[in-house]
């Protein structure tokens, strides 16, 4: 658990950004301070933070590699600074298995919780995340900062960004930032080794790949993290979220947000070819003068389905189910099948240009199948639809 340079910039950052006096902290596991003091005050003042002067001098003199955390944080203004760990081996001031539901009166307490490497150590990720998120006020931010890739048996787990995501928007969150963070080695030495000299390069804000199931986003990003990982220099790979507490809601276990869009659109899909059914149902009967006007000729009908079915059975109630030459259909694994005895063939481009009328009967994918023949060379002149033909006949 620990926090380098770059991290811990962007840390003080939000911090001062969103406001540091009368603010409470606390860590996830107490956090090491690994920087170097010389650049990083320069830091600071280029960045225009305000922070204790005074202590950092008492700071630096008492240890220039690690640094008191609790002192760190305290220097920069805020009112309470606290660690959460399960044993106090570490230092943290709050002993607490985290696996566990916590007490009610760390409830709301937090303004801020930074956890940099330590979520992945707790089993019950569950209950974890929902304890940190009881733990903060209203209005108050989580910082996490944990492994993605090359950490295997690091802790129990490596994360994807849904995780963070679509738990927090569902559990009463506005998610603030999603990035990856891709450690490049500078030094020439592996950069898995803890000797290695690297350097933080993050990606572009997660959110903004598409992660819907007709969507190749999700693809890309994979790509993405494939590419860069299979660089020598980069070694390990975070995952950083930020969000902020909207409001305490009762806990919500969150569905994967690729798998939500494909319910919602299959869902729609299903009301969509209801609506049609019944609108076909309704009118498809009032078709009789279309397909007696073309008695001579024959009609073949485009795709055989639902809607072709139900216009051969309402044929058969009029006596006019001879008109059906045949059933035209892009799946060839359909060749040679029937329905109600009007056999079903591939629409080679012999047989397209044999027939004389085709009638594009499709619930869903009637413009499309329509400008599909168009595209293959088929006069518009020998081209119906069957909704249009129902409008003509009303």
């Amino acid at each position: 658990m620990g926090l380098y340079t770059t991290a811990l910039l962007r840390i003080i950052r939000i911090l001062n950004d969103n406001g540091v006096k009368g603010k409470s902290l606390c860590m996830v596991g107490r956090q090491e301070i690994q920087i170097n003091p010389d650049s990083f005050k320069s830091i600071l003042n280029k960045m225009g933070i305000g922070f204790d002067y005074d202590e950092w001098d008492v700071l630096v003199k008492e240890n220039r590699m690690h640094y008191d955390s609790y002192r760190f944080f305290k220097m920069l203004g805020l009112g309470e600074v606290h660690a959460i760990d399960y044993r106090d081996e570490d230092g943290a001031d709050i002993i607490y298995d985290l696996n566990k539901p916590i007490p009610e009166e760390l409830h709301g307490r937090f303004d801020y919780i930074i956890d940099s490497g330590s979520m992945e150590h707790i089993f019950d990720n569950v209950t974890a995340i929902r304890n940190l998120s009881l733990m903060l006020r209203t209005g108050g931010m989580i910082v996490q900062i944990l492994g993605a890739a090359g950490y295997a048996d690091h802790g129990f787990y490596q994360y994807s960004p849904c995780f963070f995501n679509n738990y927090y928007t569902s559990n009463g969150f506005e998610v603030l930032n999603s990035e990856l963070e891709f450690m490049v080695s500078e030094s020439g030495i592996n950069p898995l080794n803890d000797d290695a000299e690297c350097m933080a390069v993050y990606s572009q804000d997660l959110r903004m790949f598409d992660h819907s199931p007709e969507n190749w986003a999700r693809i890309k990003l994979n790509r993405l993290i494939h590419t860069l990982t299979k660089l020598d220099e980069v070694g390990h790979v975070y995952i950083w979220s930020v969000a902020r507490k909207k409001e305490t809601v009762p806990f919500n276990c969150p569905a994967q947000d690729m798998y939500c869009e494909l319910e919602q659109r299959t869902e729609h899909k299903k009301n969509e070819r209801k609506k049609c059914e019944r609108e076909y149902v309704v009118d498809v009967g009032c078709l009789k003068g279309f397909f007696e006007r073309n008695r001579q000729k024959g009609v073949a009908i485009i795709p055989a389905g639902n809607v072709c079915e139900r216009v051969i059975s309402c044929l058969y109630k009029n006596d006019q189910e001879d008109i059906i030459r045949i059933i035209f259909d892009n799946n060839i694994e359909k060749s040679g099948e029937t329905i109600k005895g009007c056999k079903i063939v591939y629409p080679t481009e012999k047989k397209l240009r044999e027939a004389e009328i085709i009638l594009v009967c499709s619930e869903l994918y009637e413009a499309e199948i329509y400008q599909d023949l168009i595209d293959r060379g088929v006069p518009n002149k020998k081209l119906f639809k069957l909704s249009e033909l129902r409008r003509d006949e009303d």
